[in-house]
């Protein structure tokens, strides 16, 4: 969409690789310098018999993406940062400073749900989306986890099952 153009217009861009699902909006594709594009692992894509270059499961969010492309190069520790996945005390979605600010338009109307906080510390609000995010995500690890350990280091928001929680200070140090 427009939102992930203007997202990229005022960075500095040239020694970055971007690492793009074949699902990226068309015209950031083509205003990006320094880009590879990824197949998803689907039907649709597979029919291109590009199998030299391989395919990767892209999931539905760029998390998902960026875990499977982790597992695809052979990590064996995976850590994860700002997976809060839930809103903060004051029923933002984002944190300060981020681009776009810290709530979108409409987000009030959106039906919330309660879930597992971060290190069993009570329960958060979330969405149906984040929520599906959430439960993609450890699947994902669930199936991965003879290839990699999963560490969530995001230090608040939802419970993500099949992680390790530790500070990111934590995770460096181990």
């Amino acid at each position: 969409t427009d939102l992930a153009m203007k997202f990229f217009q005022n960075k500095e861009n040239k020694t970055s690789l971007n690492i793009l699902s074949c699902a990226t909006y068309p015209n950031l594709v083509h205003f990006l310098d320094n880009k590879s594009v990824i197949l998803r692992d689907d039907p649709l894509c597979q029919r291109f018999n590009l199998n030299d270059f391989g395919y990767i499961d892209t999931g539905t969010h760029v998390s998902h993406f960026s875990y499977t492309l982790a597992l695809a190069l052979g990590f064996k520790n995976i850590i994860m940062i700002g997976q809060d996945l839930a809103f903060d005390k004051e029923g933002n979605s984002h944190s300060k400073g981020f681009d776009f600010g810290e709530k979108f338009s409409g987000e009030e109307n959106i039906d919330k749900l309660k879930v597992p906080a971060y290190a069993g510390k009570g329960e958060v609000l979330t969405h149906i989306t984040w929520n599906d995010y959430r439960i993609k995500l450890e699947y994902l690890f669930a199936c991965n986890d003879q290839k990699a350990k999963f560490y969530n280091a995001t230090e608040g928001g939802a419970r993500i099952n099949f992680t390790e929680e530790l500070s990111f200070k934590e995770c460096c140090e181990k």
